[in-house]
C-alpha cells in the first residue's frame, strides 16, 4: 500500500543548513509524483516563505503554513481555511514580550512586522528571504491585524517558565517550537490561535483530501511536528530531530544533511515493491 499523500516540514527536513534542497531530495519527491502520491508542505513558516518551496516540490495537495493557521489549495494557491489571532491575544503577547524584553514578530498573509530591526531580524531573513516591516506595537490602530501568527525568537531554548508565563497570560493560545537547520541554537516560539496547530491542520487536510491520517506520510524534525508524526501511518522523524520527536515517530530517516528524505524514500519505495521504483 502506498500513501495518498506525503507531507514535508521545511527547515531541517528538506531544507538543509545551506538553505537549499539537495537535488537528490528533489529527485526522490519526483518519485512520489510518478506514483501519483500527493505532495505538500506542513510548516511553521509563513505562506510567503513556504510558497516558493511548495512550488519547487510541485505541491499537489493542500499545504499547511503559519503552524497550522492557514491551509492553502494547490490550485492557484487559494485559501481553504485560516484562523487569525484575536486582538486580546495580540495585546497580551506584546505586553508580555515588552515586559521581558523578548524579540517578537507579528505575521499577516503577506509580511511580518517588528518594533525595531536587530541582529535577529537579519538572521531570520535567511529563512524568510525578506526583512520585516516596522510597526508601532504601542499603537492600537497598527496592531489590529488580522495577524495569523506571532513568533518570539530566543537565542537559546526557551525555559519551561517562559512557556508557562505565556500560557498564563495569553488566552486560548497554541504554542509550537521550531528551529532552522542553519542555526540550531535559535528557537522560534510560534504562537497561533488555539483553533490552529498541527492537530487541527491535520484534520483540515484529511477533510480536504477525504482521507484518514492512516493514508498519509509525513516527514519532520521539530517538536511542532510530533502530532503529525505520531498520528499518520508513515511518520518519519529526521535523525537531526530531538529524541522526544524521534521517540514519537514510527520511523527515523538519516539527517537532513545526509539527504535523509532521499534515503528513506528510496528504501521505502523499493520495499513496497512498486514496479517503477528507481
Amino acid at each position: 500500500m502506498l500513501p495518498r499523500a506525503c507531507y514535508f516540514d521545511i527547515d531541517g527536513t528538506i531544507v538543509d543548513s545551506s538553505g537549499a534542497i539537495h537535488p537528490k531530495v528533489l529527485e526522490s519527491i519526483d518519485w512520489l509524483h510518478v506514483r501519483n502520491i500527493g505532495v505538500g508542505v506542513a510548516t511553521g513558516r509563513p505562506w510567503f516563505a513556504a510558497k516558493p518551496i511548495a512550488e519547487k516540490i510541485r505541491a499537489t495537495v493542500p499545504c499547511l503554513s503559519y503552524s497550522g493557521a492557514l491551509l492553502t489549495s494547490p490550485e492557484n494557491w487559494k485559501e481553504i481555511h485560516s484562523q487569525a489571532l484575536e486582538i486580546n491575544q495580540i495585546t497580551a503577547i506584546l505586553t508580555c514580550c515588552a515586559e521581558f524584553d523578548w524579540y517578537v514578530e507579528l505575521y499577516d498573509s503577506d509580511a511580518y512586522y517588528v518594533k525595531a530591526l536587530n541582529h535577529i531580524s537579519t538572521l531570520h531573513k535567511e529563512y524568510l528571504h525578506k526583512l520585516p516591516q516596522i510597526l508601532d506595537f504601542k499603537d492600537p490602530n497598527q496592531i489590529k491585524g488580522p495577524f495569523l501568527k506571532a513568533v518570539i525568537v530566543f537565542e537559546r531554548s526557551p525555559s519551561p517558565e517562559c512557556i508557562s508565563e505565556i500560557l498564563r497570560r495569553v488566552p486560548d493560545i497554541e504554542i509550537g517550537i521550531g528551529h532552522g537547520a542553519a542555526h540550531p541554537h535559535i528557537h522560534f516560539l510560534n504562537l497561533t490561535h488555539a483553533n490552529t496547530g498541527r492537530a487541527h491542520g491535520l484534520n483540515y487536510i484529511c477533510d480536504a483530501l477525504s482521507c484518514t491520517p492512516k493514508e498519509l506520510m509525513a516527514f519532520g524534525d521539530g517538536a511542532s511536528d510530533i502530532h503529525f508524526l505520531s498520528t499518520v501511518k508513515w511518520g518519519i522523524a529526521m535523525d537531526n530531530a530531538a529524541d522526544e520527536v524521534k521517540s514519537t515517530a514510527r520511523y527515523t530517516a538519516p539527517s537532513v544533511e545526509d539527504q535523509g528524505v532521499y534515503q528513506f524514500l528510496s528504501n521505502f519505495l523499493s520495499t513496497v515493491g512498486n514496479e517503477n521504483t528507481p
